[in-house]
Formats: C-alpha cells, sequence, structure tokens
C-alpha cells in the first residue's frame, strides 16, 4: 500500500528552487521526486490522494518550467540540477530493471 505525502504545512515548505533554475511548489517537488522514482501518475495521484488530472497538471507545469518535452528530460534535469537525490528503491526486488 502506497503511504499519503502530506501538503506543505507552512509557507517556508511551499516553494523550491535552484540557482537560475525555475521556481518550484513544495507539491511540485514531491510529483518531481516520484517521476525520478519511476511512478506513473496514476500511481502518483494514489501517493499524494490526488486526482491523476492533479497530477497530470503538475507534470506539465514542470515540463513547462524546465522546458522539457518528456518525463526523462526532466527526471534527467532534476537529478543534475541536485533538486532529486538519486537512491535505490526500497523494493527493489519487484522494479523490472532491478539487478
Amino acid at each position: 500500500m502506497l503511504d499519503a505525502v502530506p501538503a506543505p504545512t507552512s509557507t517556508s515548505d511551499r516553494t523550491a528552487s535552484v540557482a537560475d533554475g525555475p521556481v518550484l511548489t513544495a507539491r511540485e517537488l514531491v510529483v518531481l521526486t516520484l517521476i525520478v522514482d519511476g511512478l506513473t501518475n496514476p500511481e502518483i495521484a494514489e501517493r499524494l490522494t490526488n486526482s491523476p488530472r492533479t497530477v497530470q497538471s503538475h507534470v506539465k507545469s514542470l515540463m513547462r518550467k524546465f522546458g522539457a518535452h518528456t518525463r526523462t528530460q526532466l527526471a534527467v534535469y532534476a537529478l543534475r540540477a541536485g533538486l532529486v537525490a538519486l537512491h535505490p528503491a526500497a523494493d527493489s526486488g519487484s522494479h523490472p530493471i532491478a539487478a
């Protein structure tokens, strides 16, 4: 079962940015992290207790802000910019490309 991710509770938690990069909301940063983790929009929606359409809006906003055309480009930018840390999946045995 997927855990719900809470919404930000303070103003300081509501935005994140990289020098000379776009400003992201806390929710966009969470969505970006889950994209890097390989989750689909429906999986992200379930994790965040949002609708898939809301997640799709966040993804489109992220792609626009970064000038990305694909989720892969978005993930690569996030990793290279240090917005998201690369870490092994908690249950790597179930991942299709896990060694």
